[in-house]
């Protein structure tokens, strides 16, 4: 009779040519993998990361309820894709003996904790769902040999395919960096739909962040400038990072540098200036003077806190106050334009994003939550789980209606009842949406996905998707520039999409 499979005949011909020494070394490096779980940057991960799966496992039982449509397929996609990913690496697992077990499942943790996230943003289409499905079966039959066990990664690497291009990380260096390869995007850029500012060049192409209406007349681009952060330009080629744009015709053009720089992303209005966020720090660039000339005055008020970055800003006329999110601690901070008020107010959560509501009530989410804070008060009054993992929101000013962008695939509206709180209102399922728009009448929502590639337009009255543009790479923020317009920004500056 045939003899049962056993363990034994997965692992592949070089298993036998395991040896004591080796053994030894299979346990000492699963010692040290595991203490480097204890190191402070490692557990730093692993609570952000614990902190989003927590809230996205709570957000779920609710939105099963109130959004079956969409938190369903989303979520069963997002565990598809990782799930899928995982297969080689659970073979490898389940072959190998219980000393080399030791090493292999913290990697293979780490890997689907780094990777958890961006996986969201793959296999965007057919063809990429089989590139995905090909390389999980070229991985599982590679592991079969030993010095090709390396290839549990490639999967994991299909998975975060968007983050090269996103972050730029190779063309730090030899692409923006480079006159020729700015002169040849330069050409991309211009057979793009939409339309760029009327003197763009080649030397101002580099990734831009947040666009902010200062009037109907100027916008303030803001990027990081020649000296900041992984934007360093070494060739001095970008004269500088952030600009006031101006309105000629309708159509933006470049008109003064701003000393506002770094990554900044969509602001707010208070005492004649901008602010917007970075890491400890609230910008602000003050309008002195437009005519003939702009002039500004950069303002820089330090946060007492120690976070890795910030998020959008929230002004507060009434108060006088500007309000910003932490990155990773769940703070909301509570300023004044001159500094002499700084107040912490506990949220939870990781990636607070404030939006002032036409009330005066500040509302944000925290990834899985769309929450409530009165300033009065000084306290929150409503949570809501409303998204897996949400990472853009924005208000309709006339009514306090909110669209949020679930990275996971899809969009969520939440209107006030009679007893002014949220209730969810309807839902768009999305490829990977990352920022979100009303437009001035909240009848239309752009938002830009997380995919690198696209902008979607939703016409809010019909809840359908009405147009998709291209745009990218390094695709970040939109925000409403007109009536019947929204801009995005990218590396080709900002582009302007009508309808």
């Amino acid at each position: 009779m045939p003899r049962e499979p056993t363990r034994e005949s997965f692992r592949g011909p070089a298993s036998t040519l395991g040896s004591h020494p080796l053994r030894a070394l299979d346990i000492v490096l699963g010692i040290v993998l595991i203490a480097l779980l204890t190191v402070p940057n490692v557990r730093f991960v692993l609570r952000v990361w614990g902190t989003i799966l927590f809230a996205a496992a709570q957000a779920f039982v609710r939105l099963a309820r109130i959004d079956p449509a969409g938190a369903l397929p989303t979520a069963g996609l997002a565990i598809a894709r990782l799930g899928l990913a995982s297969i080689p690496s659970i073979l490898l697992i389940y072959t190998s003996p219980f000393y080399r077990r030791l090493w292999l499942i913290p990697v293979v943790g780490m890997l689907i904790v780094f990777t958890s996230i961006v996986s969201l943003t793959a296999c965007a289409s057919l063809d990429r769902w089989l590139l995905l499905i090909l390389t999980i079966a070229l991985a599982a039959i590679l592991i079969r040999f030993r010095i090709l066990r390396w290839a549990i990664i490639l999967p994991y690497l299909v998975l975060s395919e968007v983050v090269p291009r996103h972050g730029l990380l190779f063309l730090s260096q030899v692409g923006t960096d480079r006159p020729a390869y700015r002169r040849e995007l330069l050409k991309e850029c211009a057979r793009r739909e939409g339309t760029r500012p009327l003197n763009i060049r080649a030397d101002l192409l580099m990734p831009y962040n947040g666009i902010t209406l200062w009037n109907d007349e100027l916008a303030l681009l803001t990027g990081e400038g020649p000296q900041d952060g992984g934007m360093h330009d070494h060739t001095g080629g970008r004269p500088a990072g952030s600009w006031w744009l101006r309105r000629t015709n309708g159509i933006y053009q470049f008109d003064t540098p701003s000393h506002a720089t770094g990554n900044l992303w969509r602001g707010c209005i208070l005492d004649q200036a901008i602010w917007m966020a970075r890491a400890n720090h609230i910008v602000g660039a003050k309008v002195l003077s437009t005519s003939p000339v702009l002039e500004e005055k950069t303002v820089i008020v330090p946060v007492p806190a120690d976070d890795m970055d910030f998020g959008d800003t929230a002004c507060s006329p009434e108060r006088d106050r500007l309000y910003v999110g932490e990155g990773t601690a769940g703070g909301l901070w509570e300023l004044a334009p001159d500094g002499s008020v700084a107040q912490r107010h506990p949220i939870g959560g990781v990636v607070i994003m404030p939006k002032r509501r036409f009330d005066g009530k500040i509302v944000m989410t925290n990834t899985g939550g769309l929450i409530v804070f009165d300033p009065q008060e000084s306290r929150v009054i409503e949570r809501e789980p409303a998204g897996f993992f949400v990472s853009g929101l924005d208000l309709c000013q006339s009514d306090g209606s909110v669209v949020l962008a679930d990275v996971s695939g899809r969009i969520r509206i939440f209107k006030l009842d009679a007893s002014q709180r949220y209730q969810f209102s309807w839902g768009l399922s999305l490829f990977a949406p990352r920022r979100v728009a009303f437009s001035p009448d909240c009848s239309h929502i752009a938002a830009t996905s997380a995919d690198d590639h696209r902008v979607f337009l939703v016409d809010g009255d019909a809840r359908r998707l009405s147009q998709t543009f291209y745009a990218g790479p390094a695709l970040r923020e939109v925000a409403a520039t007109g009536p019947r317009e929204f801009s995005v920004t990218d590396v080709c500056s900002i582009t302007t999409y009508k309808w």
